[in-house]
């Protein structure tokens, strides 16, 4: 045992100073002998520095002893003879339920993350619709309540700023029980959070939604929507598939991407990018690629033929008009027409 005050061997009677060398478990080092001291103890030489020892065996001034580190604190270096002393090993490490699963989820991929695919079977609208007002807050819906971001929206939900009915849409929340009355059940999720940072068992509440907690086993329809969320946290990457009404299919990606208009001074910001392309009946196979910044929006249109091309350019007033009114600014717009593959 060494440390750098002078301690009984078994019972320090004061704090020990942290100021002890940088050695790591398993690192020999030497020490020199330099006095025995009244209480068994020795004080010695090591690294430079002047240290008191606390050795198992006998030592005289002028020895030099060969010693390696066992294990260490910030406060203490415990060290034995190099000829007779293995270093401690270090405990194995023991993944909890949650990285169980996800370690299991990460092994069954193919090595590298994908883009989160999302599959609807289901049209979002009943029927196509007069205008495109019901359609944005649709798809709206099918991104957010498709089960990737509903660990951030149990914390909106505790926090007030989430019904539970849009929770429980969600497919972990369909896992949970029949809840109580909201205003009880946010009041068993506060005494539920007070209880853990006091560090007491928390109480288990049935009534709250399904949790990732260590226990619960992972079911076996929630496997591949917690593969998407890991994808997507590390791609930053969603594919939506699915029909916007009967017929109608549409495919939409959504990107997180860094600024390019940034400078090396400043603080990163942002960049969303989504493309939508579909097949419309007059307008044929077209894409919408738009870049979304604090500054505002540029839009790129593309179409396959030209009669396509000619009713999107038609159409790029009333666009800047709508973006304009919904407090986007339009920063670029582009029509082109697709090559044929």
């Amino acid at each position: 045992l060494m440390n750098d005050s002078l301690v009984q061997p078994l019972a320090p009677v004061r704090e020990v100073s942290s100021d002890l060398p940088e050695f790591q478990v398993g690192q020999r080092f030497v020490a020199r002998v330099e006095a025995a001291l009244p209480d068994g103890t020795f004080r010695a030489i090591v690294a430079g520095k002047g240290l008191t020892l606390a050795l198992p065996q006998s030592a005289k001034p002028g020895d030099t002893l060969d010693l390696v580190v066992i294990s260490r604190t910030q406060r203490l270096v415990v060290a034995g003879r190099a000829e007779n002393a293995e270093p401690a090993s270090p405990p194995a490490a023991v993944l909890s339920r949650a990285g169980q699963i996800i370690s299991t989820l990460l092994a069954r991929g193919e090595g590298t993350a994908q883009t989160a695919q999302l599959q609807r079977a289901a049209p979002l609208l009943p029927r196509p619709p007069s205008s495109a007002a019901p359609l944005a807050p649709a798809l709206q819906q099918a991104i957010t309540e498709s089960g990737l971001f509903y660990e951030a929206h149990q914390s909106q939900w505790i926090a007030g700023r989430l019904p539970l009915e849009s929770l429980l849409r969600e497919p972990q929340g369909r896992h949970s029980r029949t809840p109580t009355p909201p205003s009880a059940t946010l009041a068993a999720a506060a005494t539920q959070a007070a209880e853990a940072s006091s560090g007491a068992a928390p109480a288990r509440t049935p009534e709250a939604p399904a949790q990732a907690a260590a226990t619960v086993t992972l079911p076996a329809d929630l496997q591949p929507l917690v593969q998407q969320q890991l994808d997507a946290a590390a791609t930053q990457q969603i594919a939506w598939r699915g029909e916007i009404w009967p017929g109608q299919t549409m495919q939409w990606e959504i990107q997180e991407e860094p600024s390019r208009q940034q400078g090396e001074a400043e603080e990163p910001a942002t960049q969303w990018s989504t493309t939508v392309r579909l097949v419309l009946p007059q307008l044929g196979e077209l894409s919408a690629a738009l870049r979304l910044a604090a500054a505002g929006v540029s839009v790129e249109l593309a179409a396959a033929g030209g009669a396509g091309v000619e009713a999107l350019r038609n159409g790029q007033a009333a666009l800047a008009d709508a973006l304009a009114a919904a407090g986007v600014p339009l920063l670029a717009m582009k029509v082109e027409q697709n090559e044929a593959e």
